[in-house]
């Protein structure tokens, strides 16, 4: 799974084979990633996690890395995973 950070209002869109946009964060780098979403779970919340932040989690996602905002925009990805359980939060 991998866990990845957007805005509220991407957060509060997040539905069902929809999308966002968001930050991943591998090796203490910051990725901007395109996701496309599967079909939404139900989220268990852990006790580890922090009581201010929500989550929702997805199967079945697919999630396009790129290294900046502007390869983003051009839709030129480093790495594309398929296929992936995504939790995304705010």
């Amino acid at each position: 799974m991998l866990t990845v950070k957007t805005i509220k209002a991407e957060f509060d869109n997040a539905e069902s084979y929809g999308y966002v946009y968001g930050y991943i964060v591998r090796k203490d780098i910051i990725f901007p990633v395109y996701v496309t979403l599967g079909k939404e779970q139900e989220y268990i919340s852990s006790p580890l996690d922090d009581k201010n932040t929500e989550f929702k989690t997805f199967t079945s996602s697919t999630i396009y890395i790129t290294e900046t905002d502007e390869e983003l925009d051009r839709e030129n990805y480093i790495e594309i995973i398929r296929q992936i359980k995504v939790r995304i939060f705010c």
